[in-house]
């Protein structure tokens, strides 16, 4: 069956499998660690997180909680204060347009980690950021309940990143998301004769 970009989101929002890091075709993006205290920003409806870039010269905008209820939107990533001070980490992802687009990595205050998205949710261990190849049209999936079954158990394996829309000449083969070598394992494990074994081989 076919499985458009909004039925997929659905899918891994109602699993709390989004994955919130993908590095986007093209380069590996960017990935920076600034100290400053947080700062918000309001704008189309939403409350933005504003981080400088370690130059102080510019800043990024991260959206941080939708002003209006959306059906897409998940809660703040942290619990971050106003004026205190954090260690922010954020990614510069490439987009499949055009640009970039900022993502919060990690969020660190006091000694303590209140967000660490380098990290497996399901195996609790370290994921390496690495290239994966691009899927362009549909995704299509043989059976929706046994894929959401996967995506649950096994989250971050590797696996091409689906982009939803058709390929161009200006398009890009690879990507970059974060992968867990458990989910790896175990998806493996269970899956031996699955095809996309043969996604580690990047083009």
């Amino acid at each position: 069956m076919k499985i458009t970009p909004l039925i997929l989101l659905l899918n891994l929002f109602a699993l709390g499998t989004v994955p919130l890091l993908a590095g986007g075709p093209g380069e590996k993006p960017q990935i920076f660690t600034v100290k400053c205290p947080a700062k918000f920003v309001s704008a189309e409806g939403a409350t933005y997180l504003r981080v400088p870039t370690p130059d102080g010269k510019n800043a990024v905008k991260i959206k941080w909680k939708a002003e209006q209820k959306d059906l897409l939107d998940t809660p703040p990533p942290a619990e971050v204060v106003e004026g205190q001070l954090y260690s922010f980490t954020v990614m510069l992802r490439n987009m499949l347009g055009n640009g970039q687009e900022a993502e919060m990595v990690t969020v660190r205050h006091n000694g303590s980690t209140l967000l660490d998205r380098t990290k497996c949710e399901v195996h609790q261990i370290p994921m390496a950021l690495t290239e994966v190849p691009i899927k362009y049209g549909d995704l299509v999936v043989g059976d929706l309940e046994s894929w959401s079954d996967i995506h649950q158990r096994f989250p971050h394996r590797k696996e091409p990143i689906s982009a939803g829309v058709a390929k161009t000449e200006k398009s890009k083969d690879t990507g970059y998301a974060y992968v867990c070598p458990g989910c790896e394992a175990g998806y493996h494990e269970a899956y031996p004769a699955d095809p996309q074994v043969d996604v580690n081989k990047v083009p």
